[in-house]
């Protein structure tokens, strides 16, 4: 799996490679990178495990910048702009869902300034597991996947105060190995299902019969009993 990089003001093509479907062979993989060239400075930090990529970046620019991007596998994807913009996609404190079989696009970036997001990527083998929700956005996402076909809600929504705790609790915890994985696997299925409720509200179409299923129940009870044992967490 292949993420590409490119733009006028780069002299090289940036390339980001991951294991097929995002598998960790220690469970969890961490990635922090932390650069600057030509006026634009880098500070990111990613976490993937199996089906599942999470990317968390700060960024400045000097120079107004326009980045291509390019990912070669299809993938569900959760953005986040915690501060700053993304011209033409996401503004100051909003949130955005979409499915892509293959992913491009143009980011723009102004002049003198700054970007805090957060990008969560799911495969299509991953999103799998949330069928049967008796969830109408999911319904029309799996749809998408079936006859892979891009989607995107048509409008972002506002991060609010839960997400934002959501994400730093993700991003930021005392956690290591398998209970490191468990604890931000948990907390991304809540945050995914935060901004699956936002969605379903805004177009009125929210199931008051709404039940996870029994496995993803059983993640957030595991993440339920980390958090209950903060200093001690059960093996």
């Amino acid at each position: 799996m292949k993420n590409t990089l490119t733009s006028d003001n780069l002299s090289e093509m940036i390339l980001q490679e991951y294991p097929d479907g995002f598998s960790a062979e220690s469970g969890l993989t961490e990635r922090q990178t932390k650069c600057s060239y030509n006026g634009t400075k880098v500070q990111s930090k990613q976490l993937f495990f199996d089906g599942v990529m999470i990317q968390y970046g700060k960024y400045s620019f000097q120079n107004s910048l326009i980045l291509n991007s390019s990912f070669d596998h299809p993938i569900v994807e959760m953005h986040f702009c915690l501060d700053g913009q993304i011209s033409g996609k996401l503004e100051n404190g909003e949130h955005s869902l979409s499915y892509v079989p293959e992913s491009k696009g143009q980011f723009f970036y102004d002049k003198s300034s700054s970007l805090e997001g957060v990008e969560i990527s799911f495969t299509p083998q991953y999103f799998q597991r949330f069928k049967n929700q008796d969830c109408k956005t999911i319904e029309i996402f799996l749809e998408a996947i079936e006859k892979q076909r891009v989607h995107q809600l048509p409008n972002n929504g506002k991060i609010d105060p839960v997400m934002r705790n959501i994400i730093g609790q993700i991003i930021s915890n005392p956690f290591k190995g398998t209970i490191k994985r468990l604890y931000i696997e948990a907390k991304t299925i809540e945050l995914l299902s935060a901004q699956l409720d936002f969605f379903e509200q805004q177009f009125g179409i929210k199931d008051k019969n709404y039940k996870l299923s029994n496995d993803l129940e059983k993640l957030l009870y595991a993440k339920f009993l980390i958090e209950q044992h903060l200093c001690n967490p059960p093996t």
